[in-house]
Order: structure tokens, then C-alpha cells, then sequence
């Protein structure tokens, strides 16, 4: 996460870990996720439970494991466009964030909030946290970021119809 200064960034943190404390010493986490995967049926109801579990994973708040399993299975079940890149065009996943919830849900921690915000691997979906190393960028576009080149090779299929476009708008984020 990106911080305007030292001063914001202890805030936020302290604002988090209220949070979590919050949810974890009333229940409220567990109720919210009660809640919202008794709405499940609803339209978009299992993309709603899926954002539910990303909040509080962005906490560090604690998740029975039962919810944790069950929106391990939910993912497959919310429609996903690989080629979509503006969040506005899609009512469910963006494939990278479907690959960064995953990996989310493989690497959580309870009492470590987990980043949403800084990039991840477009195949798997790891962030820095997730592989003790940087990601890399790929080489042409500079648009997108992999944890390695096997990811990357995986990944090529998708990306190649978009990296060109992409290449012609790299100096915005280069």
C-alpha cells in the first residue's frame, strides 16, 4: 500500500489492528460472514461472501476454517473474464484477482493483515509476503508482474493479445 508519509502510515496500520481487534473480540467477523453466505442465492451474492472474506483477510481478522474451505470452493463459481482489466467491465473476478484471492486464501495468516493492494503474480497470484522475493515485471509491457519466468511462460497465452496494447502505455507505469 501506497502511503503519503510515515505518519499515515502508522495510522492506518493502527486503524487496521482496531479493526481486527474489533472484529475478533465481538464476533462481528464471524456474524458478517453468517450473514452474507446466507445471502449467497441472491445476484451476486457469492462474489459479495468472496469480498467479505477479502475484508477480512485485509484486517488480519480471524476465519473459521470451515469459511475459509468454503470460499475456496465459491471462487470457481463466480464468473471470471481472463481479458478484462477495468473492474467496471466485469461483474465477478478480473483473472489476476481471482489468482491473488487464491493464493490469498493458501498464504493467510489470522493477526497479519493481508495486502490486497500491492502487486501480484498474474499467474498464480503471490505477492512479495508470499515468495520472500520481488516480483518482476514483464519485460515488454511493463504492465503486469510475475513471480518467475515459468509464470510467466504459463501465463503468456492470456497476456500476449493485451501486452502490445499495453507496451504503447508503458512510460505511465514504468
Amino acid at each position: 500500500m501506497h502511503f503519503m508519509s510515515a505518519e499515515h502510515k502508522e495510522s492506518v496500520v493502527e486503524h487496521v489492528i482496531q479493526i481486527r481487534t474489533e472484529l475478533d473480540k465481538t464476533g462481528l467477523g464471524q456474524r458478517l460472514m453468517t450473514y452474507w453466505r446466507s445471502k449467497e442465492s441472491e445476484y451476486n451474492g457469492k462474489y459479495r461472501v468472496i469480498i467479505v472474506g477479502a475484508l477480512l483477510m485485509r484486517t488480519g481478522a480471524k476465519i473459521e476454517e470451515s469459511d475459509m474451505q468454503h470460499l475456496r470452493e465459491l471462487v470457481p463459481q463466480v464468473k471470471c473474464h481472463c481479458h478484462t482489466i477495468l473492474p467496471t467491465c466485469d461483474q465477478g473476478f478480473c483473472r489476476p484477482g481471482r489468482a491473488q484471492f487464491l493464493a490469498a486464501l493458501d498464504n493467510y495468516k489470522p493477526g497479519e493483515p493481508r495486502s490486497f493492494e500491492e502487486p501480484s503474480c498474474y499467474s498464480c497470484g503471490k505477492i512479495e509476503a508470499d515468495l520472500g522475493k520481488a516480483l518482476m515485471r514483464c519485460g515488454h509491457c511493463k504492465g503486469i508482474w510475475y513471480c518467475d519466468k515459468e509464470c510467466q511462460k504459463a501465463h503468456w497465452e492470456i497476456h500476449k493479445p493485451t501486452c502490445r496494447v499495453l507496451g504503447k502505455f508503458s512510460s505511465w507505469w514504468a
